[in-house]
């Protein structure tokens, strides 16, 4: 026998400590006028300007960083269909054209250019806007070559002839796009990549047919265990609203998933990069809102303030057509009427586009219950091919501590108030030794939230004194 002595060891995996987590990261796809071999990370809009330049991607990560995004992990493909010069004309004396280079045009623009003082080259002045009017850069003067070159548009003006003060020339461009191969490519690599992040946000309009292929993605990403949603855009906004509200409710209808959210309300936006007022879908804004919240934090709780750098709706909607398309499952926008306290735009309901019975129809729900995926299997991993003794004292004793290790991120969950509770639940009468396999039931209560508050006034007598 060994000799007497004091025996001691020290156990691990005691303290509850959580590992770390894609919480607060998410992940973007698209276009940008700099493409990326891989995924990278982007901090900052230097980085926004450095490493992806200008176009769709670009502007969502913006939009993101501006309402709360500390760190995106970016990839940008090559596009499918560059961007191009749409619709455009011109009155008065003289020719004035815009072209786009070998690039395309970097993104979507209304332009306008106007001569402010007549002449011929080097002479006559003007000034131009990319956002339909709303803001002029300017003046310039006609260069003596004939060419101008708007930075960080990928549009050239020529100029040519003598010029009257009114002139006028309007185009629209389209920005660069991805077809679905490219972005199927795109989130590919991304979870191929060895970053953590919760979610993917889609850059681009998109129906119902990519968003059943963003739900097999997900599902994919489960069998590797990442548990991630996806946020898509809806169709581009278009005129008259009414049809294009029409077009969006049908793209809904056949269409629901736990995973997958889709963002139909389309915002005025003050742009970080450009400096001027833009139109897009507020997806990026949305984005960049969620992932500065904790998990169980709806991004459309007012205590937490308006959204960061919007100005409005891209197109005037009624409270009918939001609730329209809310109804529809889709993320929308919304002002409060007559509110001093709750100035600015607001997230609707954040909605997945699961049917409405779902645990999971708001995106918070999901939030949680993928955290508490990543840290229990965290938890459980160092048990994996660990002894059971089944002797039944010695059984109860060794399961109640794996219980009790699985539990520990739960508890650090609610004391961080993002569950009421959780707990683990090992049914007896297991056949461990014939399978090698030990069930387990984790059980979680959520937070509830007041996405509606009916309060009822009225006059009462005063009581009798």
């Amino acid at each position: 026998m060994p000799l007497p002595d004091v025996a001691v060891s020290a156990l691990d995996f005691q303290l509850g400590a959580l590992p770390v987590t894609a919480e607060g990261i998410h992940a973007k796809v698209g276009v940008a006028s700099i493409a990326t071999d891989d995924p990278i990370v982007i901090g900052s809009l230097n980085d926004v300007r450095t490493l992806l330049g200008y176009g769709p991607l670009a502007n969502a990560c913006a939009d993101s960083l501006m309402n709360g995004a500390k760190s995106i992990i970016a990839h940008s493909v090559a596009p499918a269909t560059l961007g191009s010069i749409g619709s455009q004309s011109y009155t008065g004396t003289g020719t004035l054209t815009p072209s786009v280079g070998g690039a395309g045009a970097y993104d979507a623009f209304d332009l306008i250019v106007r001569i402010i003082k007549a002449g011929t080259l080097n002479e006559a002045t003007f000034e131009y806007s990319l956002n339909g009017g709303a803001s002029f850069v300017g003046p310039f003067t006609v260069p003596s070559g004939g060419t101008f070159v708007i930075d960080n548009t990928g549009i050239t003006l020529t100029f040519s002839g003598t010029f009257a003060a009114g002139n006028q020339l309007t185009a629209t461009t389209t920005a660069p796009e991805m077809n679905v191969g490219g972005a199927a490519a795109g989130i590919d690599a991304l979870l191929d990549s060895p970053y953590a992040y919760e979610f993917v946000h889609v850059v681009g309009a998109s129906d119902s047919t990519f968003w059943t292929s963003c739900a097999s993605k997900a599902s994919t990403a489960e069998g590797q265990k990442r548990w991630i949603h996806f946020v898509c855009e809806g169709r581009k906004l278009s005129s008259p609203t009414s049809t294009w509200i029409t077009n969006v409710l049908g793209d809904a209808a056949s269409f629901a998933d736990t995973r997958v959210s889709v963002v139909a309300g389309w915002l005025s936006v003050q742009d970080p990069i450009l400096g001027i007022s833009r139109k897009r879908n507020g997806a990026g804004v949305y984005c960049g809102r969620l992932s500065s919240l904790p998990v169980q934090r709806s991004p459309g709780r007012v205590q937490d303030g308006a959204l960061k750098s919007v100005l409005g709706h891209a197109a005037a909607l009624t409270d009918a057509q939001i609730e329209q398309l809310d109804n529809a499952r889709y993320v929308t926008f919304r002002t409060f009427i007559n509110a001093q306290t709750a100035v600015g735009m607001y997230v609707t309901l954040p909605r997945t586009m699961a049917v409405i019975t779902s645990d999971y129809k708001y995106v918070m729900n999901r939030r949680v219950m993928d955290k508490a995926l990543r840290l229990v299997r965290e938890a459980a991993i160092p048990f994996l091919q660990d002894e059971v003794d089944l002797q039944p004292d010695a059984s109860s004793a060794s399961l109640a501590r794996f219980q009790a290790v699985l539990e520990a991120p739960l508890d650090q969950m609610a004391a961080d108030k993002e569950i009421v509770s959780g707990r683990v639940v090992i049914p007896e009468g297991q056949n461990i030794v014939g399978t090698s396999t030990i069930e387990v039931e984790v059980k979680i209560v959520p937070v509830g939230y007041m996405n509606y508050i009916n309060a009822t006034l009225g006059f009462e007598l005063p009581e009798a004194s």
